[in-house]
């Protein structure tokens, strides 16, 4: 509960109460572990990582995880690396210690290293999220999903049930072209957990591209609804309202993913297009010039700022 609340101290207190009593006590460990991260004792978190590490006895493997992101935090990457290089003859059955890696690999701006070191870990455990969701984002700044298929089916196979590898696999079809296939995969996902925020702004900016504007509304407002701070699903949502024709509504949605920190080229040129849309030069004005602060590569967006300088 202190943890919850930001009392760090406190609860690094209790931790250390409970543990003076039961000292290999791993759930009270994980956390206090939590508790220095969030203190930024990289070093006193890297100390209790390693106690549990050594106990013996059961734990989250994701706490192999935790600790490349405090190496990473702490600047210390090749070192995170060599620690968890010793671990793996202990630890071989666990994905997680090949992602950690990865992760630090990134953070040593090796990419071919990291993605190897995701593939081996998908090798461990195809339903593996986390080099998983590493390798998306790899091929995704490629631009290309393909290499991703085969993972995904296998990662499919042994969790069918696995809401983010149906919604990747959703995200994979749909960059191929397949919309039909991509839908489906959205909406199973949906069918086995209506609450996860992602399908929802998934399904709706698929139904956007398909030009299915009424359900894609449908969905992308029950979507910011359920959960007003998702931000892909706002900004879908205005980009779907502007094509309705409703270009106040999109703005004000626009503009709410905006002050929730989404701050895109993508985000400022559609609000640009909605305000104007509205009649509110100045504001379309003041929207595309955050776009090309961010991106100054735009060249038809400037040649459009320049248009709309021009008018005012």
């Amino acid at each position: 509960m202190h943890l919850q609340k930001r009392d760090l101290d406190r609860a690094a207190g209790e931790l250390d109460r409970a543990l003076a009593i039961y000292p290999l006590y791993v759930p009270a460990l994980q956390m206090l572990i939590q508790v220095r991260v969030a203190q930024a004792r990289w070093d006193d978190a890297l100390e209790v990582a390693r106690k549990v590490l050594d106990s013996g006895r059961e734990f989250e493997p994701d706490l192999f995880l935790e600790v490349a992101r405090i190496h990473e935090k702490r600047g210390s990457p090749a070192e995170g690396v060599r620690f968890l290089r010793g671990l793996e003859p202990r630890f071989s059955g666990a994905a997680e210690v090949p992602a950690a890696i990865g992760i630090l690999d990134l953070a040593l701006d090796r990419p071919a290293e990291a993605e190897a070191e995701f593939l081996r870990a998908l090798r461990i455990d195809p339903a593996a999220p986390e080099p998983m969701m590493r390798l998306y984002r790899i091929h995704l700044d490629r631009g290309d999903l393909r290499p991703l298929r085969e993972p995904m089916r296998a990662a499919l196979e042994r969790n069918p049930r696995s809401v983010m590898h149906r919604n990747w696999m959703g995200l994979i079809r749909q960059a191929e072209g397949d919309l039909a296939g991509a839908e489906k995969d959205f909406l199973e996902a949906r069918t086995v957990d209506p609450e996860f925020p992602g399908t929802l702004a998934n399904l709706g900016a698929l139904y956007g591209r398909m030009g299915r504007l009424p359900e894609a509304e449908a969905v992308l407002a029950e979507a910011v609804a359920d959960h007003p701070d998702n931000l892909e699903a706002r900004v879908n949502l205005g980009a779907v309202l502007g094509k309705l024709g409703r270009p106040r509504e999109a703005a004000e949605n626009l503009e709410e993913a905006v002050r929730l920190g989404h701050r895109t080229p993508d985000v400022y040129n559609h609000l640009g297009r909605a305000w104007f849309d509205v009649g509110e030069l100045p504001r379309a004005i003041e929207a595309l010039r955050e776009s090309l602060k961010l991106d100054p590569g735009q060249e038809e967006i400037r040649e459009i700022l320049r248009e709309l300088e021009e008018m005012s």
